[in-house]
C-alpha cells in the first residue's frame, strides 16, 4: 500500500511541476487515476475481472463490489472510492488509517480494476481492490454494542455512528458494519477511518 501511494504521490508531484501550479482536485484524481492504472500494469496487480478471484458475495453497501474464495476464505473488495471522495490517495490514507486503529480485521491492497479507457482522452475509471479475511457465523452489532467496544478502545462518540479519540475519527460504524462472532468478539468490516489534523 505504502508503494502504491508513493508512486501515485510522485506523479501528483512531476504533473504539478509540469503545470507549475498546483492541481485542481478534477486534475488531481485525473492524475492519481492514470498512475494507480500505471502502477498496476508494472507491477502485474492490474485485475481485469473482480470474479475470478472467488465468487460473487451480496453486501458490498454504496461502495463495494464483492468476491469471496472460499478455499482461503478471503473476500475481495472493489472500491467505487464513493465514500473517498473518488480520490485513490484518499482511500489509500483510509486503509492505512484503519490498519492502524483496527489491526485484528486489517486490509490488504492488492490490486486494481475499473476501465483502463485506452485510446480515448478519458482518464481511467479505477477501483482498488482490497482483501479481508471472511469472519463466518457472525451477527450484527448492536449500537449499545459498538458504542462499549468503541470505548474500551479509547473512542469517544461524536455522533450517530462516528467516534473520535482525538487522533482519529472513525465513522460509519453502523450495526452492518460492526459484526460479533460466536464467541463475542467484535469485528469492524468497513469503517471510514480519518486522521485529525
Amino acid at each position: 500500500m505504502g508503494e502504491a501511494s508513493a508512486f501515485i504521490r510522485r506523479s501528483i508531484e512531476a504533473a504539478e511541476k509540469e503545470q507549475q501550479r498546483p492541481l485542481t482536485g478534477n486534475e488531481k484524481r485525473e492524475v492519481e487515476n492514470k498512475a494507480a492504472l500505471d502502477y498496476a500494469q508494472q507491477n502485474n496487480i492490474w485485475v481485469e475481472d473482480l470474479y475470478s478471484l472467488g465468487n460473487p458475495l451480496t453486501g458490498g453497501g454504496n461502495e463495494h463490489t464483492l468476491a469471496y474464495d472460499v478455499e482461503t476464505g478471503t473476500v475481495y473488495k472493489a472500491n467505487n472510492l464513493f465514500n473517498a471522495g473518488y480520490s485513490v490517495m484518499q482511500f489509500l490514507e483510509q486503509l492505512k488509517n484503519h490498519n492502524e486503529v483496527f489491526p485484528e480485521n486489517k486490509y490488504d491492497l492488492i490490486g486494481f480494476t475499473g476501465l483502463k479507457n485506452e485510446g480515448t482522452k478519458r482518464a481511467p475509471h479505477i477501483e482498488p481492490i482490497i482483501k479481508q479475511k471472511y469472519i463466518p457465523d457472525v451477527v450484527q452489532t448492536t449500537i449499545a454494542e459498538i458504542d462499549s467496544f468503541m470505548k474500551d478502545l479509547g473512542f469517544e462518540k461524536a455522533k450517530d455512528f462516528t467516534y473520535t479519540n482525538g487522533k482519529y475519527t472513525v465513522a460509519d460504524m453502523r450495526p452492518r458494519n460492526v459484526l460479533k462472532d460466536g464467541e463475542g468478539n467484535v469485528h469492524v468490516i468497513d469503517d471510514i477511518v480519518t486522521r485529525n489534523q
